[in-house]
């Protein structure tokens, strides 16, 4: 079955997914698992230092977190600044 991965918007973090999340609980049965990723210096990574990363490094980044998380067979969906991004996280990393 396909996992759902939820990215975020700038200056957001994985909490702002929490009522889409909840709506999508009312219809089991659609995706396997519903995950949410942060981007670095958002949400739970909030504490980061980014001023050293580029985008290349995001990208590496939560492409490591969804390896780490084991996802296959994903719908990816993001908004605002997620959507330059998820792109290069498919090109990235297409075996996920």
């Amino acid at each position: 079955m396909t996992d759902l991965v939820l990215l975020h918007g700038g200056k957001h973090g994985s909490w702002c997914w929490a009522p889409f999340i909840a709506a999508m609980e009312q219809h089991p049965g659609k995706f396997e698992w519903i995950l949410t990723l942060n981007m670095p210096e958002c949400g739970q990574k909030r504490v980061r230092d980014v001023a050293a990363l580029q985008l290349s490094d995001v990208v590496a980044e939560l492409n490591q977190d969804l390896h780490e998380l084991g996802v296959s067979q994903t719908v990816l969906l993001g908004h605002s600044i997620a959507g330059a991004v998820k792109p290069m996280i498919v090109a990235a990393a297409p075996d996920l």
